[in-house]
């Protein structure tokens, strides 16, 4: 074997190496192997060009698309007869917003490699992140059509009908994803060959089985899933999820208690997280789960308005006092915040706490006539009849004074 040989095999064996390596999530160990290669491979541009695809694939698990992006631009000048180079600088560029560009080389890969199964999965990865998902359905039936055991292109078409609502659709093409993934045999780290695309898989069935309320089945494909991934966060919370669904309140929230500490700057960890929290009448700390959601997320206005019902919840229960300082909190005074915990107290069969919160919501918010509907309604139940002319006089005065202009 020649020098030149050599260095082949080794570049190849480094970058089967690498990419075993970031399928565990061992991105730092896969960065170093790319760098070996990168320097075996100095004299020869096409193997240069494997060592760059490989820190390509890195960067972009970490989320560094700028870096990916250069490294794809190292690919394509090194090999720009090569769909692979166009293909991965168009992910990256998608991925930082430039997607008039991401389309252009997702194109030109195609045109490069017409029978590549990989270049019209990239063009349908593309038009998933612009949300145009029937055009990357027809990508990906392309792609199966040209290369119908790409399991990689099954995972994705199975996550596109669930995007499309099409939720059977994704169960049964994971369930053949999963077939072909399972008969892979086991890799010298020890993990089956594609654990990534399986796991993706069974996390696609499992959400696919959450919207087909089959929550048993979903907590199924979500345990295997966690078995093969412990730390993968989604895996957690789509096990969360399940469990919630099957009333198995405890075990939910450890589960996601452990996505919150996996990925702790994700706000919808905290959210589903205070609606196990509630659901467990454990209000307080619902109320802390909901200040670090804003804290992340403070112009998420669905976000505020939740976490702005609970605390008027608690004020008409009592457990907040006005000398608190979330008496004062500015999202109180938005008068649908007392409207829905009224309604949310009385759906609890807690009248009484339900009319304080129209109190108070009449009382911040004195012109919205919806709260003293909710009061009316509340005082009929309660058998409170009188009550209910003076009612009704003052939310007729709301009425004319919100209309300007009109004497009251």
């Amino acid at each position: 074997m020649s020098e030149a040989q050599e260095a082949s095999q080794q570049v190849r064996q480094l970058v089967v190496m690498g990419r075993l390596l970031i399928d565990e999530d061992h991105l730092a160990d896969a960065m170093e192997v790319a760098e070996r290669a990168s320097n075996i491979a100095a004299a020869s541009p096409a193997h240069l060009a494997q060592a760059w695809q490989l820190k390509h694939l890195v960067y972009f698990e970490e989320a560094n698309y700028i870096a990916a992006l250069e490294a794809a631009e190292h690919v394509v000048a090194l090999n720009p007869s090569s769909p692979i180079g166009f293909m991965q600088r168009a992910t990256a560029l998608s991925k930082l917003g430039r997607h008039e560009e991401a389309l252009a080389d997702a194109a030109w890969a195609i045109s490069i490699a017409p029978d590549n199964s990989e270049a019209w999965r990239g063009q349908a990865y593309i038009f998933r992140e612009l949300d145009r998902y029937a055009e990357a359905q027809r990508a990906l039936d392309h792609a199966l059509a040209l290369d119908p055991r790409n399991v990689k292109a099954l995972v994705d078409l199975a996550q596109t009908h669930a995007m499309l609502g099409h939720y059977r659709a994704a169960v049964i093409v994971s369930r053949e994803a999963l077939r072909l993934l399972r008969e892979e045999e086991v890799t010298p780290l020890g993990s089956s060959k594609g654990s990534a695309e399986l796991v993706a898989a069974l996390l696609v069935q499992a959400r696919s089985y959450n919207d087909l309320h089959d929550y048993a089945k979903a907590l199924e494909a979500s345990n295997e899933a966690l078995v093969l991934r412990p730390l993968h966060h989604d895996a957690w919370l789509v096990n969360s999820a399940a469990l919630y669904h099957l009333k198995r309140l405890d075990e939910a929230l450890a589960a996601s208690e452990r996505f919150v500490e996996l990925k702790p700057s994700a706000s919808i960890g905290w959210t589903n997280l205070c609606t196990i929290l509630i659901d467990l009448e454990r209000y307080e700390d619902a109320l802390k789960a909901f200040d670090h959601a804003v804290e992340i997320a403070p112009d998420d206005q669905p976000i505020r308005s939740q976490r702005a019902t609970l605390l008027a919840q608690l004020i008409a229960q009592g457990t907040i006092p006005n000398s608190s300082t979330r008496y004062d909190d500015p999202d109180l005074n938005e008068p649908q915040v007392w409207v829905t915990a009224a309604r949310y107290l009385r759906a609890l069969g807690d009248r009484e706490a339900a009319l304080i919160a129209c109190d108070e919501g009449i009382r911040r918010c004195p012109t919205t006539v919806a709260i003293y509907g909710n009061k009316m309604l509340l005082q009929f139940e309660l058998r409170r009849y009188r009550e209910i002319a003076a009612t009704w006089q003052a939310a007729w005065q709301a009425r004319r004074s919100s209309v300007p202009g009109r004497r009251t």
